[in-house]
């Protein structure tokens, strides 16, 4: 698994796709050599720009890993699994148990 790692070539030079380095916010290789990309996103208006991000994304774990099948890539919303372990406004910890 790789989180907020610059992708690089075999030379070591960071891949540069649409004028910037990538960096996916995680990824993953099984064993059989399939790809799974994440963009977890904080904002329903951050989602407009996934889509851009995703293909720059493929563009460079292609690069880094020819040959390989990207089987997923996903924008996520981070926030959805955070909510539940937020504690409301005027509880306390100890008061207010995980759901």
């Amino acid at each position: 698994m790789h989180v907020e790692e610059i992708l690089r070539e075999q030379s070591g030079n960071p891949i540069i796709v649409n004028g910037a380095k990538s960096k996916p916010d995680l990824y993953f290789e099984n064993d059989c050599g399939e790809l799974v990309s994440f963009d977890w996103k904080t904002l329903g208006r951050s989602a407009l720009r996934s889509i851009a991000e995703q293909r720059k994304y493929q563009g460079a774990l292609g690069i880094k890993y020819p040959g390989h099948q990207i089987v997923t890539m996903q924008s996520v919303s981070w926030i959805d699994y955070v909510r539940p372990l937020l504690v409301p406004l005027g509880k306390t910890f100890p008061d207010y148990p995980y759901r």
